[in-house]
């Protein structure tokens, strides 16, 4: 694995988080954990919507470049087929940035990210 492939995996998740709470402290006035779904903060119509799914579709770019040098570490086909199956899953996870809550589709891409990453991280477990 590139030594670059292995800083995206790293900072593929602070990306992530910090957009997540960016979004929430931006929003802290409406937004409640127990009451919203982080999909939420990115709603279309929403003033700095950008700032979560900016910080998803990067998040989810930089794990899939990481995943993909995961593939030539791991050592049989099963473990293989997992992380195939998780770059779907963070394939869809910047779908759901592309398509915001208020999209048609947006239903429909953060069911795929849930069923697929965790299927992933099921099946290379």
């Amino acid at each position: 694995m590139r030594k670059s492939q292995l800083l995206a995996g790293i900072f593929a998740p602070i990306v992530a988080l910090t957009g997540i709470g960016t979004a929430i402290l931006i929003n802290r006035s409406w937004w409640r954990l127990t009451d919203n779904a982080i999909s939420d903060l990115g709603k279309l119509g929403l003033p700095h919507n950008w700032v979560l799914n900016v910080s998803l579709i990067v998040s989810a770019i930089m794990a899939i470049y990481y995943a993909v040098g995961l593939v030539g570490e791991v050592s049989n086909t099963i473990e293989k087929l997992g992380v195939g199956v998780l770059i779907v899953g963070l394939a869809f996870l910047a779908l759901i940035g592309l398509f915001p809550e208020g999209t048609s589709p947006h239903y429909y891409v953060s069911w795929g990210f849930f069923v697929f990453s965790s299927l992933g991280f099921l099946i290379t477990g």
